[in-house]
């Protein structure tokens, strides 16, 4: 049995005891529409108070909402979403509350379109998949993936970094196989070439040494922003270089190499095996460089690069810094 407007529960119907309880529910839900819109008239005066009056009055009537766990309150969330005559501080509030009701397309509403919504509802849906601990399947992976990449403006610059983590975190919560197989190859050619998708497949490399993703990470060493490169060094020295080495060498020897990427480079390598072999190695050579323990970026007891060749000549600071450590050092 269904109900006469087509509510539908996630679980199957039991008999006329189910279709009453969903016409009460629909009943509850008009109620709480119209509850919802006189809670918004309460959210006024200065700006920055709304937001908090936004969980005092609005949020405790979304949640009623969201509890009734029904397709037609799903849909009323979903379009609530997306109305644009809704204030943003307002529909910030909805991604939460689809994620806690028992209905099977809160991840595809909040995924679907993500990439034409403001920022700062993007934010909240990946805020709101982190928090809830979802593990994404391979098809709802490559719709978040598909929604990354868009134009951002240098002065959003901070705002897009901190949804490109957001984005990362959320595929990093994936436990399916196949989603993680996808993460290690083929998204690398989905990409596109597009900047903001393979930041997060290079954080995402890094910070679960997806091993199988080395062969994609020595591609993107040939890459013309120094800002992958240095990126991709990062990944395969969480992963051990391993025969990387020498390709890695060509990236830092590469005209246009400056000493700050260089120094970012090399310290990732600096606690790997093959990277102190390559710091000691080839006296010879155009390069020639010494490392003790620690980092050129963060603390550590003592480094020292130096680097010839035609990429030019570089000497880092070497000595004992950090924590009263005393020492001495030099140029």
């Amino acid at each position: 049995f269904q109900a006469e407007d087509g509510i539908r529960d996630r679980s199957p119907s039991r008999g006329l005891g189910d279709v009453y309880k969903r016409q009460v529910r629909a009943n509850d839900l008009g109620g709480l529409v119209r509850e919802y819109n006189a809670s918004l008239k309460k959210v006024t005066g200065p700006l920055n108070q709304r937001p908090g009056l936004v969980i005092l009055h609005v949020l405790p009537v979304l949640e009623k909402i969201g509890a009734l766990s029904t397709s037609s309150s799903e849909r009323w969330l979903a379009g609530e979403f997306d109305n644009a005559r809704t204030a943003i501080y307002a529909r910030e509030s909805i991604p939460r509350v689809l994620l806690s009701g028992a209905t099977d397309n809160a991840v595809q509403i909040l995924l679907k379109g993500m990439a034409r919504r403001p920022p700062a509802i993007q934010e909240a849906s990946l805020r709101a998949l982190v928090e809830a601990g979802v593990s994404l399947g391979l098809g709802d992976a490559k719709l978040l993936f598909s929604q990354l990449g868009g134009r951002t403006l240098k002065s959003a610059a901070a705002q897009t970094a901190r949804r490109l983590g957001l984005a990362a975190d959320v595929l990093k919560n994936s436990k399916d196989p196949a989603t993680r197989t996808w993460l290690e190859g083929e998204a690398y050619q989905s990409a596109a070439g597009k900047t903001d998708r393979l930041l997060v497949l290079l954080r995402l490399a890094k910070e679960q040494k997806l091993e199988g993703a080395r062969a994609e990470l020595v591609k993107l060493l040939g890459h013309r922003s120094g800002d992958l490169v240095g990126r991709a060094i990062e990944a395969l020295a969480a992963i051990g270089p391993g025969d990387a080495i020498e390709k890695i060498s060509a990236a830092l020897d590469k005209p246009g190499a400056d000493v700050q990427f260089r120094a970012r480079a090399l310290d990732a390598l600096v606690d790997t095996p093959a990277g102190i072999e390559f710091a000691g190695g080839r006296a010879g050579g155009r390069r020639r460089s010494a490392v003790g323990r620690g980092g050129l970026l963060g603390g550590g007891s003592w480094v020292v690069w130096w680097w010839g060749g035609g990429g030019g000549f570089v000497v880092v600071w070497w000595g004992v810094w950090g924590g009263g450590g005393g020492g001495g050092g030099g140029w």
